[in-house]
Order: C-alpha cells, then sequence, then structure tokens
C-alpha cells in the first residue's frame, strides 16, 4: 500500500483550510502525525473580548475565547507538552467600549501569563486596533524577543519595545481614524532600533499617521525590506527610492483625502494617476516579484493609471504577479501587455470583472495568464479571525 512520508504529510497539514476540528482528528491518526498535526493546531492563540459573547464559531478551537473563559486559556498553559506549541497571540476586542472597559484588566493579565508561559512565542499582534501600551510593558517586562509584531500603535512604551528586539524582521502599525484616543508618540532621541526588517506593514499614513514619526523605522530598514505594503496619498506620496531590496510592494490608494485629512469629495483619477506614475519611477528597475495597487473605498477608479501612457515601462520585467484594482476591458488589456515587457503570469482585478460577459477571464486564460480577483491581497496586517474570514468568502464565491 502506498504511503507518505512525514514531510508530505506535515505540508498538508500547514494548509489553512484545515480546521481546528480536522487537525484534532489528525492528532488521532498515529504516533508519528500527533507531534506534525499538534504544532499546527496549538500554534495560533487568538483572544477575542466581547461583550454578550456572540462571536461566530468557525471551528477553530482557540479563535475566540472570551474573558470569561480564561480557563481555556488556562489549561492551554499548565500543560507542560502544549506551551511549547504556542508561537503566535493576538488580542481583539468586539466594540471599543469594551476595548476601554477591559483593557487595563483581563486581557493584560492573560497576555502576561501567555508571554510568561510559553518559551517560543515569537508573534504578538492585536486585531482591529486592539493594540494598548500595556502589551509592550509586557514583552519588556518579560525580555520576549519576536520576529513578528502585528497591529502596533506608536503609543506609549512602544518605542522602547521596539529598541529591545534586534531579531524583529515583519511589523505592522495600524493608526485608526475612529479611536480618538490615540495619541502618536515620536521615537525618544535616546532609543536605537536594533532591527533590520524584511516585511513592514502600515495602515494610516499619511493622513492619519504623521510620515515623520515612522523615519526612524525607515532609516533602519528601507535597505533590507523586501515586502511593502503602505497607504498612499496624491497630496503626500512616498519615497520610493530609498527601498532599494523590494520585491513586494502594496500601495493602497487613499482617494478620499485631501491634504488636510479631510474626507469630503475624493481626488481626481488623473491626478491620483498621474502621481501613482511618478511615485513607481524609482523602483521600475527592481527585480520586483509583485505589485498591487488597490484602493479604499468602491468608489474610487484606478482605470486612469491602467490606461496610463508610462505604466506599462515602470513595470518590472522581472514581475510575475500584478494587481490593480480596476475594471478593466479587454481593450485594455491588449494595450498594456502589448507595451510591457514583464512575463505576468497572474493579474488581480476588480471583482466586477468577474463577469463572464466582460471577457477579461478568458482573454487572460487564452495567453496563460491567470485572473484573480484583487480580494485575495492579504497584508501581514491581517487578523488571525480576519484572514480566516474573508478566506472562507474567498473559497464560498470560487474566487
Amino acid at each position: 500500500m502506498p504511503t507518505l512520508n512525514l514531510d508530505c504529510i506535515a505540508e498538508v497539514l500547514r494548509h489553512r483550510t484545515l480546521t481546528d476540528t480536522d487537525l484534532a482528528r489528525a492528532c488521532l491518526v498515529s504516533r508519528a502525525v500527533f507531534p506534525l498535526a499538534s504544532s499546527v493546531l496549538y500554534r495560533d492563540l487568538a483572544l477575542c473580548f466581547s461583550d454578550n459573547g456572540a462571536y461566530t464559531d468557525d471551528g477553530r478551537l482557540l479563535c475566540a475565547i472570551e474573558a470569561r473563559e480564561s480557563h481555556k486559556v488556562q489549561a492551554l498553559l499548565d500543560s507542560d507538552r502544549l506551551r511549547p506549541l504556542v508561537r503566535r497571540v493576538e488580542i481583539a476586542f468586539d466594540s471599543l467600549e469594551r476595548d476601554r472597559s477591559l483593557r487595563y484588566d483581563e486581557p493584560e493579565y492573560l497576555l502576561d501569563e501567555i508571554v510568561k508561559a510559553c518559551p517560543n512565542l515569537d508573534d504578538i499582534g492585536a486585531d482591529g486596533g486592539a493594540w494598548f501600551p500595556e502589551m509592550a510593558d509586557v514583552v519588556v517586562e518579560h525580555d520576549r524577543r519576536l520576529r513578528t509584531i502585528r497591529g502596533l500603535k506608536l503609543c506609549d512604551g512602544s518605542w522602547e519595545m521596539l529598541a529591545e528586539q534586534p531579531t524583529l524582521k515583519r511589523l505592522s502599525i495600524v493608526r485608526h481614524e475612529h479611536d480618538r484616543t490615540d495619541r502618536d508618540v515620536p521615537k525618544p532621541p535616546e532609543v536605537e532600533l536594533p532591527f533590520e526588517l524584511e516585511q513592514l506593514v502600515v495602515e494610516g499614513a499619511p493622513a492619519r499617521l504623521k510620515p515623520t514619526i515612522l523615519e526612524p523605522i525607515f532609516a533602519s530598514s528601507a535597505h533590507t525590506i523586501r515586502t511593502l505594503e503602505l497607504d498612499f496619498n496624491a497630496s503626500t506620496p512616498p519615497d520610493l527610492s530609498r527601498f532599494t531590496a523590494l520585491r513586494s510592494l502594496h500601495l493602497r490608494v487613499d482617494c478620499k483625502r485631501k491634504r488636510d485629512g479631510t474626507v469630503i469629495g475624493r481626488d481626481d483619477p488623473d491626478r491620483v494617476a498621474a502621481a501613482l506614475v511618478n511615485a513607481l519611477r524609482p523602483i521600475s528597475h527592481l527585480p520586483l516579484d509583485s505589485l498591487a495597487i488597490t484602493h479604499d473605498d468602491t468608489h474610487t477608479r484606478l482605470h486612469e493609471l491602467f490606461i496610463h501612457p508610462s505604466f506599462p515601462s515602470l513595470i518590472p520585467p522581472t514581475l510575475t504577479k500584478l494587481t490593480i484594482q480596476a475594471v478593466l476591458t479587454v481593450a485594455d488589456l491588449e494595450h498594456f501587455f502589448a507595451a510591457c515587457s514583464a512575463r505576468i503570469t497572474r493579474l488581480g482585478h476588480g471583482t466586477e470583472n468577474r463577469d463572464s460577459a466582460s471577457g477579461v477571464d478568458p482573454w487572460l486564460a487564452q495567453r496563460g495568464i491567470k485572473g484573480e480577483t484583487a480580494i485575495g491581497e492579504l497584508s501581514l496586517g491581517m487578523s488571525l479571525r480576519s484572514w480566516r474570514a474573508i478566506h472562507g468568502l474567498v473559497r464560498s464565491l470560487g474566487l
């Protein structure tokens, strides 16, 4: 009888479509498979603090633990066999009101217990703006060295925590406008950043997060960042020329905001296209693998960028995946690919193009290019719960 070797089984078990129920069953297959399945089953720990327990159970045993159900976490921490398996912990709140009433109570206590007890924990995050200053204090107190920090707010204690992270490789920073209690804290002069990032995601710049506050991070890591995701505003475009090691770039176009940060009206699409073209010029010679340009609302138009006469020449010849959240036509594609030297094998585009009447996907398929929906552009900042929800939606739609 043919059998799979353990390396193949481990690869299958790491597939994100498996639920905790699937992994728990896999733990019972054999003694050889148990350590492979259990290492995936208990790797991620997500704590969701809610008012009434009205969360959606997606089959993940540890995806939504309420404060009053903290005994589930304690049972995990009491196990000498399971504690070393936890690699990632995430805090989430269902509402800002609950956030403010809980953030100095149960969440801090639970996080402290987890960080103290789990020796291999190297990934800490917060979902939907849930980061609070005590999270940084816990990391510093237990002298924990992290490789990934997600959903960080640059608030009190954040820079001091970053100064103690020489092994940090992936960082996600958020600044949500709906939380008026946020206060961006500049880096103290005496704090030095010892890390060189490989991946950086910033959500909230430039209108909500002052670009200057990010300068210390850019100064330490611009030459090593390979994956970069930024909000883009035509009034304050980022200087991409300093990111010399880029292999993947995702710009989220913020067309709703003016220079003063107001959201009344929208930028002219031609002006946005021109600003994007100018911003992309410095990276046209880099060996990029992936370029994504998406937007933040349903009214934004990026079609003007795709048909801009200079856009095809800005695509690096090494690029294999291009995502542009725009409604395209076959004529647009013919013009673009006639002028583009890159051998693109995957093209993400606006979801409107899923309509077979547009002819876009058949045109791409005839040329060996896989058409994808732009909803598939996920980032480091994507939370455990959000990733699973969107992944389920994509699968249900057959995208």
